[in-house]
């Protein structure tokens, strides 16, 4: 009787486990209809922009408790571009970028906060030139639904941030009032990717993932 009481309640937790996944979809960022921009004050006179050519990342997304839902972006940091060549070999030296020693720059979600129908803050932590950083992501979901062009679901946001460059080791002369702060801006297009959502949904009756049984044992 003991042994099916336990049977039972595994099987309730991996049920309802089951449910909560089946209402996650992933999203592939579309690097056509996405832009990474930066803006760095001169001075006070005019500001630089700047963006990235080249990332990638995904959105799980939970379409029943949104909050549940996950981001995750790679940057290539030698693809900053200013269409100025001569300042772009800058930003990838060692005295901004550095993206010899550090390729990557990367954001992963730690929280969403909800705040309304369709905007929020996303919650993270930015890896830039070595340093990990908390970073909130002030988001808005611009639009969901078809793309009438290929027919396929797509999620549109806009997310705002800002940045101190000395908090990533890159104070080059802002003590001379070069970019002391670094607002960001990102207009995002993400597509349903049918198979990145298969293979999500595959791990939910994965052997090797433990179970919690700590409110078995309560129960006990």
């Amino acid at each position: 009787m003991q042994f099916l009481k336990i049977f039972l309640s595994i099987f309730v937790i991996a049920l309802t486990t089951s449910v909560a996944r089946a209402e996650v979809k992933v999203y592939t960022i579309d690097p056509s209809h996405t832009n990474i921009l930066w803006f760095g004050s001169h001075f006070g006179f005019s500001y630089s922009v700047g963006q990235f050519m080249d990332f990638e990342g995904k959105i799980e997304f939970d379409e029943a408790n949104p909050a549940n839902s996950y981001v995750e972006v790679v940057i290539q940091a030698d693809s900053v571009m200013t269409g100025l060549d001569n300042f772009d070999e800058k930003l990838r030296s060692d005295v901004f970028f550095d993206a010899n020693a550090h390729p990557t720059i990367r954001f992963t979600s730690k929280e969403m906060v909800i705040q309304g129908k369709d905007r929020g803050e996303i919650v993270g932590d930015l890896t830039l030139k070595g340093v990990t950083r908390p970073v909130i992501l002030k988001t808005v979901l611009n639009k969901a639904g078809i793309n009438p062009y290929n027919e396929k679901e797509t999620l549109g946001f806009r997310a705002e941030t800002v940045l101190r460059r000395a908090d990533f080791n890159m104070d080059n002369m802002v003590d001379k009032g070069i970019a002391p702060i670094v607002p960001i801006l990102i207009e995002m297009e993400a597509i349903f990717d049918e198979e990145a959502t298969r293979a999500y949904h595959q791990t939910e009756f994965d052997a090797s993932q433990p179970i919690d049984l700590s409110a078995i044992s309560d129960a006990n």
